[in-house]
């Protein structure tokens, strides 16, 4: 994807991406807190 093509679809599409890395992260840590509060 070219830089200086359209930057407000290349904008859309990082805030896409960091959005669902976000949400991936919280899942990801809340199951890792379930996982470490069992084995406690």
């Amino acid at each position: 994807m070219p830089l200086g093509c359209n930057n407000l679809s290349t904008l859309e599409w990082l805030l896409t991406v960091v959005g669902s890395s976000a949400a991936v992260c919280r899942r990801c840590i809340r199951s890792a807190a379930v996982l470490h509060a069992g084995r406690t």
